[in-house]
């Protein structure tokens, strides 16, 4: 009988061991996410201020044509402005997004997740078969796009750029 307790105790002090190794994993996990969300944050923000600015904009669209990356940076800015489309035109718009951008083979294929893709050709498809799908749904999904080729852009073309000649000797 003396026996049983020492082993639990044992157990006991394993478990609050394990449990405790399990919490500071946790939290070196989230701390590792919200380092690297920061991180993308800045990358992201500062990509905006320089799209904002025409001549970083064209400088770093020249450095994505010769990354052969130019049509991701296109496609943002025309996503950028189909908020002030008005909505007579937002439907031919949609059309020249998508056959210049969105459909497989295109010149200027632009990389979007799954759902984005058949979201935006699910929603011009069922308007144009006089479902009731609203422009401002359409637009909405064309900035889910945007946020989405900014995300990609920030992560992998900007901090290219942000070390290539083209940026350091500018």
């Amino acid at each position: 009988m003396g026996q049983k307790p020492t082993t639990s105790r044992h157990a006991q002090r394993e478990e609050r061991r394990e449990a405790e190794f399990r919490i500071q994993m946790t939290v070196q996990r989230v701390e590792n996410f919200l380092l690297l969300s920061y991180m993308i944050g800045i990358k992201i923000d500062s990509l905006r201020l320089a799209l904002d600015c025409e001549q970083a904009r064209l400088r770093f669209h020249d450095f994505l044509i010769m990354d052969k990356r130019s049509s991701d940076l296109d496609f943002w800015y025309a996503c950028r402005n189909i908020e002030c489309i008005v909505e007579s035109d937002c439907l031919k718009t949609a059309d020249i997004l998508i056959q210049n951008y969105l459909k497989p083979g295109s010149r200027n294929f632009v990389s979007l997740s799954y759902n984005i893709r058949e979201r935006i050709f699910d929603l011009i498809t069922r308007r144009r078969n006089g479902d009731a799908v609203s422009i401002n749904e359409i637009k909405n999904e064309f900035s889910n796009a945007e946020k989405e080729v900014l995300f990609t852009l920030a992560s992998t073309s900007w901090l290219k750029f942000l070390q290539s000649k083209s940026y350091i000797n500018w």
